[in-house]
């Protein structure tokens, strides 16, 4: 069985918002090359800095626009993403959704 490849959105959105990717690099202050190499697999700390340049909520990164339109901020859900591989320290991951 083919493992699903886990995908966000974030071109996607960055199109909607009106922006270039060099634009959205400039925001970023990286190189247009180097948001090119990130964009696919970002890290948690770049996923919240897209979020923050492109205004969005971090879980709007990884659903559809029609998703998005459905759900609202408010009860939390909580992700185990493991441990810190600097300090080793869980790392939980709450959002706040609620279905509009």
């Amino acid at each position: 069985m083919e493992k699903e490849k886990q995908t966000n959105r974030i071109r996607e959105i960055i199109r909607e918002k009106g922006l270039t990717m060099t634009e959205m690099a400039e925001r970023l202050g990286i190189t247009r090359q180097g948001l090119g190499q990130i964009i696919d697999t970002p890290s948690y700390p770049t996923l919240m800095r897209f979020a923050e340049v492109l205004e969005v909520p971090v879980w709007q990164l990884f659903v559809t626009a029609e998703e998005a339109a459905k759900w609202s901020p408010a009860p939390k859900v909580t992700l185990d993403l493991g441990l810190c591989p600097h300090c080793g320290q869980p790392v939980k991951l709450c959002l706040g959704l609620e279905k509009g």
